[in-house]
């Protein structure tokens, strides 16, 4: 009965190694967007920033990933909400300048961004 058991589990000799163990590859990674309160969404509706949306998702999970109050406005933040093009990351930035309530943006220049973003107050307990 033990050979049995050992039969099942044995790997073919046809097969080899390589086969066998692979390695997970990182572009298969599941991504996610964390819980946000309700009152967002609509508020980014009703403020006319609906091409912002995908930013702020992307700008929520960076958040919510490092556990920071201000995060850098970074090319993985931008690849995170579909990599828009130079023109349609104006019309963006533009767009949540107007709306302090969903996302700060305060200019700050680094060598990877030039702005970092925060919370707004839609976005506290109370919101």
């Amino acid at each position: 009965m033990a050979d049995d058991i050992l039969g099942k589990f044995a790997i073919p000799d046809s097969v080899t190694l390589s086969e066998v163990v692979t390695q997970p590859k990182t572009s298969r990674a599941k991504h996610f967007i964390p819980a946000l309160p309700l009152p967002v969404v609509p508020a980014c509706v009703q403020g006319g920033c609906e091409i912002a949306l995908p930013l702020v998702l992307a700008i929520h999970r960076q958040l919510t990933m490092t556990r920071r109050e201000w995060t850098p406005l970074n090319k993985a933040i931008w690849t995170a909400a579909g990599n828009p093009p130079e023109r349609k990351r104006t019309k963006i930035l533009t767009a949540l300048k107007g709306q302090p309530d969903l996302i700060h943006l305060r200019p700050k220049k680094t060598t990877t961004s030039h702005y970092e973003v925060a919370y707004g107050a839609l976005w506290s307990a109370e919101g």
